[in-house]
């Protein structure tokens, strides 16, 4: 459960962030700019006029603008004397996906900055491994528990066994929300606004297209944070006239290769849609299939993305084919993790802990070789548990 934001420690972070107190996000302050110039746009399906698609694009425009730089984020300011001698389990989505590996490889340096052991397990893509994985980790009698993009309703057996064995579990950007029912949900959460990630690739696309786009999305129902992106995609590309979505197709991305299914998924598109001219993938890592395919097909078809991944951005300095991505600071959220468990080992309630995501196009990439702009993680909690 999510609980009231604590104040935010403002001395440790570059001026480029703006760090909240209660009741202030960078979703809700960016979107209720972005939401409101969204208003103004036709919301019509298809075949609008010149002056209507106009408007569609200026909205879409300014959707962008609110998101092209990090907002503000949530931190805790109660400094903390974290347990020792504690072995912590890590379950990834699947190490084949470089944005679970990140927060997860995250995770165990804060784990080592406290002298705490790690023990790691591979969720495969498969709700059933990352079930299992969870499992092994019970058994192994650890400390606690962090999730890495696996939602609650994926694993509902293994939380109960989490719960009945005392251990504490963390989840990092899984999209869980109060309304699943699962007896023991994850007992704290690091994420961001998934749907709004979506929504500003839709006004990308928009945006890039003049307000013609024509759609394919590829989603994973079984994937919570994917299915609300890809939700967050309809809704904006649904206020465009002149855009349509042709097709949301299902992937299946179990296993080692994670770009074969998005890849036979974005061929798919392309077979079926001559006039298809944009595709959505689940995230970076998964659009490299995507990208694969239209290289293959030879045709003028852009891609947008989520979690800004060296391949990611390497795409977008390219130009080609991939227009932006959604960050998505799982780096962050590693450190973020080890944190709300020490602070549950030590009997104290989860707080709030918000990180921003913004876009990155061309016009705002990082340096060749560096990720988006992050505030000093790691030292910042460093300083707050009082270690160097």
């Amino acid at each position: 459960m999510r609980i009231k934001r604590m104040a935010p420690l403002i001395a440790v972070l570059p001026a480029l962030f703006l760090v909240t107190a209660c009741g202030s996000s960078s979703s809700s302050s960016s979107s209720s700019a972005a939401a409101t110039s969204t208003a103004a746009a036709s919301t019509s399906s298809s075949g609008g006029t010149s002056s209507s698609a106009g408007a569609d694009v200026v909205a879409a425009k300014k959707w962008i603008a609110a998101y092209s730089s990090p907002g503000s984020i949530t931190l805790p300011t109660q400094p903390i004397k974290p347990p020792t001698g504690k072995t912590i389990g890590i379950v990834t989505c699947g190490n084949a996906a470089a944005a679970c590996v990140t927060g997860e490889q995250a995770a165990v340096k804060a784990a080592a900055a406290l002298g705490w052991k790690t023990i790691t397990e591979d969720g495969q893509l498969i709700p059933a491994k990352m079930s299992a994985g969870v499992q092994s980790l019970v058994q192994a009698k650890v400390n606690g528990i962090i999730l890495v993009a696996i939602a609650d309703q994926n694993i509902p057996d293994a939380l109960t066994a989490a719960h009945n064995a005392d251990i504490p579990v963390v989840c990092l950007f899984c999209g869980n929300t109060p309304t699943e029912k699962v007896k023991y949900p994850s007992g704290a959460n690091i994420s961001v606004d998934f749907e709004k990630q979506g929504e500003t690739d839709g006004n990308l696309i928009i945006a890039d297209s003049d307000g013609k786009a024509q759609v394919g999305q590829i989603t994973q129902s079984v994937s919570v944070p994917v299915a609300t992106r890809q939700r967050g995609v309809t809704e904006a590309i649904s206020k465009c006239s002149g855009c349509k979505i042709l097709a949301e197709v299902e992937e299946n991305p179990g296993g080692a290769a994670i770009q074969n299914a998005p890849r036979v998924a974005a061929q798919g598109l392309l077979n079926r849609f001559p006039s298809l001219t944009y595709i959505a993938p689940p995230s970076d890592d998964e659009g490299v299939g995507a990208v694969q395919a239209i290289q293959a097909s030879g045709r003028k078809v852009h891609t947008v993305g989520y979690d800004c991944t060296p391949q990611g951005l390497s795409q977008i300095r390219t130009g080609t084919i991939e227009l932006g991505c959604m960050t998505t600071p799982l780096a962050w959220a590693g450190w973020g993790g080890v944190d709300e468990l020490a602070r549950m080992m030590s009997g104290q309630k989860p707080v709030d802990e918000d990180p921003s995501s913004y876009l990155v196009t061309k016009a705002n990439l990082p340096p060749a070789g560096q990720p988006p702009i992050e505030p000093d993680f790691a030292s910042f909690y460093k300083k707050l548990w009082g270690v160097s």
